[in-house]
């Protein structure tokens, strides 16, 4: 059973959500290892808030996203992740900083993935659905680049 968009974003906003409070809490972290991500990962934190956000607001203002259908797989590829991301967000099973980094890098590409398979199947007449999925591809494609940078 095929899905309207909407379903999907409900669940990217879940996983924007669960990012910014997985960063917000690897920027409070007491661990000796993670004070020089602290900083990246509080303004990390605050930008997937922001995404979240964007989700919604799109979602009120666009009212034609009822229609636009999403393969179950794409959805069914959100909620996995989703479903993965929740379980992983226990930081004191992490043994190092390099280790938190990395889940971070899985998990900004595999949303960027998510938005990718989405932006494929969007017909080219959602000129405002292809540009925010095209701005969000491109912050978390980034984001992932950048945490890089510390391991």
């Amino acid at each position: 059973m095929d899905r309207n968009i909407k379903e999907v974003f409900y669940l990217l906003i879940k996983l924007e959500d669960n990012f910014s409070n997985f960063y917000k809490n690897i920027s409070v972290f007491s661990g000796k290892n993670i004070s020089k991500i602290k900083t990246v990962a509080l303004v990390l934190s605050r930008e997937e808030k922001g995404h979240a956000q964007l989700y919604r607001d799109f979602l009120q203002k666009y009212q034609y996203l009822n229609e636009v259908i999403i393969e179950d797989r794409i959805y069914e590829k959100a909620r996995d992740i989703v479903n993965e991301f929740k379980k992983t967000l226990q930081l004191d099973a992490f043994k190092n900083e390099k280790e938190l980094i990395e889940l971070a890098i899985y998990y900004e590409e595999k949303n960027s993935e998510v938005l990718k398979s989405i932006l494929e199947i969007t017909p080219e007449s959602n000129v405002n659905l292809i540009e925010l999925l095209t701005l969000l591809i491109k912050i978390e494609d980034t984001h992932a680049e950048n945490l890089k940078k510390f391991i």
